[in-house]
C-alpha cells in the first residue's frame, strides 16, 4: 500500500506529472509529442510538489540533517554567487531550481525508511513502463525509417527526447533487474521490453551506458564471479562488439544525426566543440563558474557532460560540494551492498551518472529528484549507520 505523504507517494507524484505533463516547446530538431499529454509545465509542478513534501517532512517531527544535507545546501548559496559579475541572469531563474530540487528530494528521502525502497522501486518500474509504452506508439507513428538520420526527431514523448528517454529507461531497467521479483515469464518479458524500447530510442549513449553499468556491476561489485570468467565475459563482449561495428546498419546507426564520412567532432554531435568552448568559459570564472546560464553560442542546452556542466555553472567549489555527497552515498551503499535490493539501487545511480558523462540528463528537475531520492533511500539504511550520520533537531 503506497503512503501519499512518504517518499513513495511524492515519487509517485512526480513519476505522474513528467510522464503526462508536457510544454512542448519548439525545438531545432525534434518533432512535438504524438502520444496524449497534458499542455502544462511540468517543472513548475514539480517544484511546488517538492516544496509540499519538504514541508510535510520537517512538520512530521523527524526531520535530520547529515554532511550530504549540510554539502547540497551550502551548493544552494555558492551557486548564487555567479550573479555578482555575469552579464545576465535571463536563464539563471529557470535553471537555478534544480539546485534546490536536489537537496529537497533528498531530505524527503533521507528522513523516509528503507522499508519504502521496494514500492519506491515500483513506483519507478512503472514510470518506465509508461515510457516504454509511449515509446512504442511514437515508434510506430514515425513516418521514416529506423536506419534514417531523420529517424530520431520523431522520437519524442512528453517526457523528453530520443538520448533523454535513454537516460531514464537504462537506470529504471536494472532497478527492474535486480529490485523486482516477478514470475520468471513476467522477468523475462520485462528485460526484453525495456531492451527493445531502449534500441527504439536510437540512442547510442543508452546502449553505451547499458553495458558499461553492466561491466562495472560485474568487475567491481559483483563477488559471484571468479576474476577468470570476468576475464572471459569481458572477451566475449568486446569481440561481439567488434563484429557488430562491422555491419553496415551498425554503423549507420553510430552516425546518429550525422552524414557518412563526418569527422569525430560530427560523429559526437557537435560535442567536442561543445567541451572546448564551455572549459574556456569555466577558466574565465574558475573558482564559482558561470551560473545555471547556458552558452547560447555553442549550445542551448548545455555541456551535454554533467563534470563540465558543474565546472562551467558552479567552478571548482561546486563541483566538490556534489562530488562529496555522491562519494559518501557509495561508501555507505557499498558497505551494505549485499543487504537486499541494495544492489539495484546502487546500479540506478550508477547508469545516471555514467549516462551523465555523455548527455544532458542531469540538471533538469525529473532525473535530479530520482537520482538524489535514490540516494536518499540509500542512506536511509541502517540504523546504526544513520546514528553516526545524523543530528536531530531540536
Amino acid at each position: 500500500m503506497i503512503k501519499i505523504k512518504s517518499v513513495v507517494g511524492y515519487l509517485l507524484i512526480i513519476s505522474l506529472i513528467f510522464a503526462f505533463v508536457c510544454l512542448p516547446i519548439p525545438m531545432d530538431y525534434y518533432e512535438a509529442p504524438v502520444v496524449w499529454y497534458i499542455n502544462a509545465n511540468a517543472p513548475i509542478y514539480a517544484f511546488y510538489v517538492s516544496v509540499l513534501y519538504l514541508f510535510l517532512t520537517i512538520l512530521s517531527g523527524r526531520f535530520k540533517y547529515d554532511d550530504i544535507t549540510l554539502c547540497l545546501a551550502l551548493r544552494c548559496f555558492t551557486c548564487l554567487v555567479p550573479i555578482l559579475y555575469i552579464a545576465s541572469i535571463d536563464s539563471f531563474t529557470a535553471h537555478y531550481p534544480t539546485v534546490l530540487i536536489a537537496l529537497f528530494s533528498y531530505i524527503i528521502a533521507r528522513n523516509s525508511k528503507w522499508c519504502n525502497e521496494h514500492m519506491a522501486s515500483i513506483v519507478l518500474v512503472g514510470f518506465g513502463l509508461i515510457l516504454c509504452y509511449q515509446v512504442i506508439i511514437t515508434f510506430l507513428q514515425i513516418p521514416v525509417s529506423y536506419l534514417e538520420l531523420s529517424y530520431k526527431r520523431y522520437m519524442r514523448i512528453p517526457l523528453a527526447a530520443t538520448n533523454v528517454i535513454a537516460a531514464y529507461l537504462v537506470p529504471i531497467f536494472y532497478l527492474f533487474v535486480f529490485n523486482l521479483r516477478p514470475r520468471k515469464v513476467v522477468k523475462i518479458t520485462g528485460i526484453l521490453l525495456f531492451i527493445i524500447c531502449i534500441i527504439l530510442t536510437k540512442s547510442r549513449g543508452g546502449i553505451t551506458c547499458l553495458l558499461v553499468t553492466y561491466l562495472l556491476y560485474i568487475l567491481f561489485l559483483n563477488n559471484k564471479f571468479k576474476k577468470e570468467y570476468k576475464f572471459l565475459i569481458i572477451c566475449i563482449i568486446g569481440i561481439v562488439c567488434l563484429l557488430l561495428l562491422q555491419l553496415p546498419e551498425i554503423q549507420l546507426f553510430l552516425m546518429g544525426f550525422s552524414d557518412p564520412g563526418a569527422d569525430a567532432n560530427s560523429l559526437t554531435s557537435g560535442r567536442i566543440d561543445i567541451y572546448e568552448a564551455e572549459l574556456q568559459r569555466f577558466l574565465n570564472h574558475p573558482l564559482f563558474g558561470n551560473g545555471m546560464v547556458f552558452n547560447q553560442e555553442t549550445s542551448k542546452t548545455g555541456a551535454h557532460n554533467m563534470i563540465v556542466e558543474l565546472l562551467v555553472q558552479t567552478g571548482l567549489i561546486g563541483i566538490i560540494l556534489y562530488f562529496i555527497p555522491i562519494i559518501i552515498v557509495y561508501r555507505h551503499a557499498l558497505k551494505y551492498r549485499n543487504t537486499r535490493n541494495m544492489m539495484g539501487w546502487v546500479l540506478f545511480i550508477t547508469a545516471i551518472l555514467i549516462h551523465g558523462m555523455f548527455e544532458l540528463n542531469f540538471f533538469n528537475y525529473s532525473t535530479d529528484i530520482m537520482f538524489w531520492c535514490a540516494c536518499g533511500l540509500i542512506i536511509s539504511y541502517s540504523p546504526k549507520m544513520n546514528r553516526a550520520l545524523s543530528h536531530r533537531l531540536v
